[in-house]
């Protein structure tokens, strides 16, 4: 059986960014019949830092990050690879997040709700935020988590 990962922000950005780390990593996932999923979380996230950044006011429509976020999503939407909240996911969520608060620990939502519709749907979560996903993990083990590098070389 193929193994599922799901695309956490900092890597897809990597990957937009045509980071070497990132589009090496997921070309060599590709190769090991790897699928691949993003959540509409990570889309939300990638949008949002899309308008920080005034992409869509630019002279140079549609930017080129975009243009392969575009084609990215376009696969994965026609493949059925876009993952969002269930009502097994949502209840996993809030437990996650209880579990960090009781501990003390501040994790941003979104990347909780990352965690949580990946860990529910039996996807590895391939992210670089190793601080906030080993702080989840810290609270809950069985996090599968792969960390890709997504820094600059």
């Amino acid at each position: 059986m193929p193994t599922k990962i799901l695309i956490d922000t900092s890597v897809l950005i990597g990957i937009l960014r045509k980071l070497p780390s990132c589009v090496d990593k997921y070309a060599t996932n590709q190769r090991a019949n790897t699928r691949f999923y993003i959540s509409t979380f990570t889309i939300a996230e990638v949008y949002e830092g899309f308008y920080a950044r005034n992409v869509f006011e630019k002279k140079e429509i549609p930017h080129p990050e975009y243009q392969v976020f575009a084609r990215l999503f376009d696969k994965m939407n026609k493949r059925r690879r876009i993952v969002t909240l269930n009502p097994e996911s949502s209840m996993f969520y809030a437990k996650l997040l209880h579990l960090l608060k009781s501990a003390g620990n501040f994790v941003p939502i979104m990347d909780v709700l990352i965690a949580a519709v990946g860990y529910v749907s039996g996807h590895t979560i391939a992210t670089g935020d190793r601080r906030h996903f080993e702080t989840m993990r810290e609270v809950y083990p069985d996090l599968n988590v792969d960390f890709w590098s997504t820094e600059k070389e």
